[in-house]
């Protein structure tokens, strides 16, 4: 006999009483993770009832929830299918949307789901968390003002509250809020933990309150009531320290000078090493330490320091403030107390500390007099100056030549720098840091190489240093030994990954990844240099997804100022800078693959379809699957068998299909693909010339001729006279002048816009002689306007011009720097001049260590030197030890 009938309830979700507590049971079971148990339960109520919407839905999350995606996804849809009035059904559709990161179907899915239950507090939560990762703060608001309307007595709401409309930019009504709330917060839980003796967690979650509620004056200009509000608040502030840094700071923007200057006085004698304490000291002195400073504000400045310094004579900061203030003879003076301190001591930080006083060319200068003197004063009396009486130990001089090298190496005088640097060596040894340094420099010369060899030597003088072997594989990797310098880093990966790129890429280990995608890019291995840049991006996309989980999490622990400043830096995430070079390394690879159809085939080595790796990576996979299903239809069970895990216990990763990147090669949109990668800089790198640049090299292949006027433009009001923008800005014009029937809707505003930047009566011939006579004296400009050549009058009619101009770059009295040498050269080969070994030998003149201006004998006679004196070095290195065992 069939149940009566419920009114209200839909004929097609009605059960019988045994089954709808079997129902309550399936959701019990889900919720405490039972799944083996919630399959059976579910599988009896659909046996009775076999179209039961919400208990197919039920059953389907479970399936997803245990790795049966696809069959599970068709459940939830059959469920939605049967019962589109259920708000369970809808919640469970918008839950697997949301384990696929798929945010914006899950709060449709959320949204359907209230409708049918408004006041579902779960739902409204859901809702809440994805409406703040979406950053739909309209819904975002109206959720958690209808939860305070509905749970007036549950603080969280309130709180919750007042960081949505902080966050929708309403900071005013958003501590009005709070201010109304906080007659609620006067007494504890009676079931709270104890933190301390005297301390609760109630406690802490106060003074959290209480400190985001000042933030939120002191953000809306309320400074008088957020002063009045900090001193009331005082004794229920736990965070001492943020407390007074608020107090300074709303003190300052008041003018209560006397007052302020006290309570930052107060932060500096609690952490003297704190630079922005004295920033605000003197901020409120009238003293902008933000811009350039005058001569007398650069004095005022150094009398306010040097008075601290006195107070606190062993702060490094105060120290460092000093010499930046200070000028000329009081400068030396400063320096030389300063460098003599530490060289003494032996700080291997030492030039660090001070390589931001090199932008004073004075100051440089100084510094390089010195230190110069130390090192003769040294190496003839042992002491730093002639007058000094005390004689100092061996390792000062030692670490004097360290910081020249150093010195010289960042003024790019590379023989000067390497020449100090083999002192020191001949010196010791067996100092790693001389080997890096000595790397360094190496590196900046451009012989990436003997880099890696001096960095692989510092290497072997400490093989447990972490820092030793990450530094080594990242100059090896930029050799272009890629399988050398992963094999270095297996040294600390797990022994069980399946490679070490495989465990540095699951870390998120930025810096590998971008450095094996440039390598593999120079190396003309373009599917590799997509892939990884591709799992750069995830990585970044995972960054982004994981901040849902504390959208909850930090309102219930009440960290709120830290919740607030993590979503900003979510918000700018995609700024990063290993993002942003990653992002216009890839749209250079896409626009190559479209401008060049036929380099797929090329790189990928495609051979009816699919290339030998892909064909021996399918057939593994399929024979895998095989050898799966037959162990399914021997066991009989319908229960797939647990993921195999490896000699860590973590689960097996699936099997790589596209080894070598080559799907990604054959993306059927190259230019979409870069798009979507190169969309988000649009907004938070905007403010770079290398964005518009890129946005115009798309736009402009995909004929969407106003998007790439519109990044012509905006490059132009960045920099007018950057070298990109200038090649771009050729081509523009040289497309306007042959395609003189444009749509007829866009050619005016096209025209008329484009002259703003290029005037019409003016050719592009002409434009080019004016760019190179204007910047005559910026060699990667000329280099730009040998590419105009070319661009203007064609690779055959102007080859000739574009190489004698290319020839002045490496005039004696032209300066010019390695990199654009280096990229002159390639100019050259491109063109197949018969001058390349022409401008090679005069370019070694002025760039003797860059591998780049060495012949190929050159370079492999540098390598076997290399290899012969590391095994000779190994060598003297074992019959030491045997020695010492005897």
């Amino acid at each position: 006999m069939a149940p009566p009938a419920i009114p209200g309830l839909p004929k097609n979700r009605q059960l019988s009483a045994k089954e709808s507590t079997l129902f309550k049971q399936l959701l019990q079971l889900h919720d405490t993770k039972q799944y083996k148990k919630a399959i059976k339960t579910a599988d009896t109520i659909l046996k009775k009832h076999p179209d039961h919407g919400e208990t197919l839905a039920m059953k389907g999350l479970i399936l997803v929830s245990t790795d049966k995606k696809e069959e599970g996804l068709e459940l939830v849809k059959k469920g939605v299918r049967n019962d589109l009035t259920s708000h369970i059904v809808w919640h469970v559709y918008g839950i697997v949307h949301r384990f696929d990161r798929n945010f914006d179907e899950a709060l449709k899915c959320y949204s359907q789901a209230l409708k049918h239950d408004p006041d579902n507090v779960a739902l409204l939560r859901d809702v809440c968390g994805l409406a703040t990762q979406l950053r739909q703060w309209g819904p975002l608001v109206e959720s958690r003002a209808y939860l305070v309307r509905t749970r007036p007595s549950m603080r969280q709401h309130w709180v919750a509250l007042a960081v949505a409309l902080d966050l929708a930019g309403l900071t005013e009504k958003a501590a009005e809020v709070l201010a109304e709330w906080e007659g609620t917060l006067k007494e504890a839980d009676p079931g709270e933990q104890s933190i301390g003796p005297k301390v609760t967690a109630f406690d802490y979650e106060l003074s959290e309150i209480y400190l985001y509620h000042a933030s939120l004056l002191e953000k809306s200009g309320k400074l008088f009531e957020a002063l009045a509000y900090l001193d009331e608040c005082e004794s229920e502030i736990l965070d001492v320290p943020s407390w007074r840094e608020a107090r300074a700071r709303v003190l300052t923007a008041l003018g209560r000078t006397d007052e302020a200057a006290d309570a930052w006085r107060l932060l500096i004698q609690a952490n003297p090493e704190n630079k922005a304490y004295y920033f605000g000291f003197l901020r409120n002195r009238g003293i902008d330490v933000s811009s350039d400073l005058t001569e007398k504000s650069s004095a005022d400045a150094l009398q306010v320091v040097t008075l601290f310094g006195k107070q606190f004579p062993k702060s490094s900061a105060l120290q460092l403030l000093q010499l930046a203030y200070a000028h000329g003879d009081r400068f030396r003076e400063l320096a030389d107390a300063y460098l003599t301190a530490r060289l003494s001591k032996g700080v291997p930080s030492l030039f660090a500390d001070i390589k931001d006083l090199y932008a004073d060319e004075a100051k440089r200068q100084t510094v390089q007099d010195l230190v110069e003197g130390y090192r003769e004063e040294l190496s003839s009396s042992g002491a730093f100056h002639s007058s000094d009486d005390r004689v100092q130990p061996t390792t000062s001089y030692l670490w004097t030549l360290y910081f020249l090298t150093q010195h010289y190496s960042q003024l790019g005088s590379f023989p000067r720098a390497l020449e100090l640097i083999e002192a020191a060596i001949a010196h010791t040894p067996t100092l790693p840091e001389l080997y890096t340094a000595k790397a360094r420099a190496l590196k900046r010369a451009g012989d990436a190489p003997a880099a890696a060899a001096a960095l692989e030597e510092a290497r072997a003088l400490d093989g447990q240093d972490r820092f030793l072997n990450s530094k080594s594989a990242k100059y090896l990797i930029r050799a272009g030994k890629i399988a050398e310098a992963e094999e270095v880093l297996g040294l600390f990966t797990r022994k069980a990954a399946l490679s070490p790129a495989f465990d540095l890429i699951d870390m998120q280990c930025l810096w590998f990844i971008r450095e094996e995608a440039r390598a593999y890019g120079r190396a003309g291995d373009l599917g590799m240099a997509l892939k990884r840049i591709h799992q750069l991006v995830k990585i970044i996309e995972e960054w982004e997804d994981d901040q849902y989980d504390f959208h909850t999490y930090c309102l219930r622990k009440y960290t709120l100022r830290a919740y607030i400043e993590t979503l900003q830096f979510e918000d700018e995430v995609r700024s990063h800078p290993a993002y942003v070079q990653s992002a216009l390394e890839a749209v250079e690879i896409y626009t190559r693959l479209f401008d060049n159809p036929g380099l797929v085939k090329s790189l990928t080595g495609e051979s009816n379809g699919l290339s030998a790796e892909e064909k021996k990576a399918a057939k593994k996979a399929k024979k895998a699957q095989l050898k799966a299903a037959e162990g399914a239809g021997k066991s009989g069970a319908p229960a797939a068998a647990a993921p195999p895990k490896d000699e860590d216990g973590l689960p097996v990763p699936p099997q790589d299909t596209d080894p070598r990147g080559h799907a990604l090669l054959k993306a059927s949109d190259p230019l979409a693909e870069a798009e979507k990668i190169l969309r988000p800089l649009e907004t938070l790198a905007q403010n770079k010339v290398e964005t518009w640049s890129a946005v115009f090299e798309v736009a402009f292949r995909r004929k969407k001729y106003l998007h790439a006027l519109r990044a012509l433009r905006r490059a132009h009001a960045l920099d007018a006279n950057a070298p990109s923008l200038h090649l771009q800005l050729l081509r523009f014009r040289k497309f306007l002048d042959s395609n003189p029937e444009l749509p007829s809707t866009i050619a005016p505003v096209i025209r008329s816009e484009f002259e703003a930047v290029f005037p019409a009566e003016v050719s592009t011939e002409a434009y080019n002689s004016d760019y190179l006579q204007r910047r005559i004296d910026d060699s990667a400009a000329v280099l730009a306007a040998a590419r105009g050549i070319l661009e203007v009058r064609g690779a055959d009619a102007g080859k000739e011009h574009a190489a004698d101009l290319v020839f002045q770059l490496v005039r004696e009295e032209t300066k010019v720097d390695r990199q654009t040498a280096e990229a002159a050269q390639t100019i050259l080969r491109e063109l197949e001049s018969s001058r390349v070994d022409e401008f090679r030998a005069a370019a070694a003149k002025r760039f003797p260590l860059s591998a780049a201006f060495k012949t190929p004998e050159q370079r492999e006679k540098e390598r076997e030197q290399r290899e012969a004196q590391t095994k000779a070095e190994d060598g003297k290195g074992k019959e030491e030890t045997v020695g010492g065992a005897e």
